[in-house]
């Protein structure tokens, strides 16, 4: 049996639904948006709203019980941070599903100023034809401290005409924005939901000992929801893909060439390559450059994308909307670096992320 050292890791956030409610045209004092994520913790599901505030930070009203800790917490919410936070918000029951030819969402809170807060959509579904999309949640982070991945699945946007609505902020009512672009020549509300979220991040800033793997014959191991596939080469295992199993999407991060073994990396000689995320499905890829070099006794890991996320020929509505808005949507990820110290005195890591400009011409 062969005994490494994982030098990457993933981060698994049980989110299974989202729907963010869109208002600017109408709104409130306080909020202009409203995302509701649904969670699915320990074998129950729990609700948290994320309401969206003119200065960019958004207040956090979460159901009692969900146990969320401060890291997982700041990448759900994203954009600039967290506002104002309600661990045990008071909410209503809460209802978002597919059924019957129909999806229905349904959910209410009280708010900081003890307003109620409600909303329901009830829409047919007449064509059933559901797309793939990729939110840029981490956009405006100005401190990274990881690639923040949410792939939203089985998701549209609420159509404007027949479907049934119902938005009041205390009592007022407010209406939803118009979505700038018709689907299937029909128009639609900026309401835009998903029946199958998935949340992941990819190399967590930390500081913590390695993870040590014992990789059978074939080079596989496995740790909770994770798998590791590795390539045996004159008995030095070299890291080929990592996988992500949780939830009915798994992601996966594949090295070309496979990551060096540690004893291998030589001093001040770096190796190069490149690394692809890529979720299950349609979504695409986005792909990276690694390069690695021992100094003294650490070894130093850099990472950078010089692409932004490269969406799957065919995918022509998703294509529509990046050719007529910002480049921001699948761009913004080349502003993300990673620096990376293993160790090899105790085989510990740092890890830490910076924003750099995205439009440098960096050679890793």
């Amino acid at each position: 049996m062969v005994k490494t050292y994982l030098p990457f890791r993933f981060r698994y956030t049980p989110i299974v639904q989202t729907v963010l409610i869109k208002f600017t045209k109408d709104p409130d004092y306080l909020y202009h948006s409203l995302e509701l994520q649904v969670f699915d913790q320990n074998g129950k599901r729990y609700a948290q709203v994320l309401a969206w505030r003119p200065d960019g930070y958004k207040d956090v009203y979460q159901e009692a019980g969900l146990s969320l800790d401060q890291g997982e917490l700041n990448m759900v919410v994203g954009g600039r941070g967290v506002g104002d936070f309600q661990e045990t918000a008071s909410f209503g029951p809460t209802t978002f599903e597919e059924a019957d030819g129909q999806v229905r969402i349904k959910f209410s809170f009280t708010d900081k100023n003890r307003r109620e807060i409600a909303f329901s959509v009830v829409e047919d579904l007449e064509d059933g034809v559901h797309l793939s999309w990729l939110p840029s949640i981490g956009a405006q982070w100005d401190n990274p401290t990881s690639v923040p991945l949410f792939f939203l699945y089985e998701f549209d946007f609420v159509k404007k005409n027949g479907s049934q609505l119902d938005f009041t902020i205390d009592g007022v009512d407010h209406h939803v924005d118009p979505y700038a672009f018709p689907k299937g020549f029909q128009s639609r509300l900026d309401i835009e939901y998903s029946l199958e979220s998935v949340m992941t991040n990819f190399n967590e800033a930390r500081e913590e000992a390695l993870l040590e793997l014992d990789l059978d014959e074939s080079g596989k191991a496995s740790q909770g929801d994770q798998d590791y596939h590795y390539q045996i080469a004159g008995a030095k295992p070299h890291l080929e893909k990592m996988v992500m199993k949780e939830g009915h999407h798994p992601v996966a991060v594949e090295f070309e060439p496979a990551f060096p073994d540690y004893t291998e990396i030589e001093e001040s000689v770096p190796q190069f390559g490149q690394f692809s995320i890529k979720p299950s499905q349609e979504l695409g890829d986005l792909t990276g450059k690694y390069n690695v070099v021992k100094q003294e006794n650490k070894v130093i890991i850099n990472l950078a994308f010089s692409e932004g996320w490269n969406p799957n020929q065919g995918e022509t509505y998703f294509d529509l909307i990046r050719q007529r808005t910002t480049t921001r949507l699948t761009d913004w990820y080349k502003s993300l670096q990673c620096t990376e110290i293993i160790d090899l005195d105790d085989m510990t890591v740092s890890v830490k992320w910076k924003r750099v400009d995205p439009d440098r011409h960096q050679q890793l």
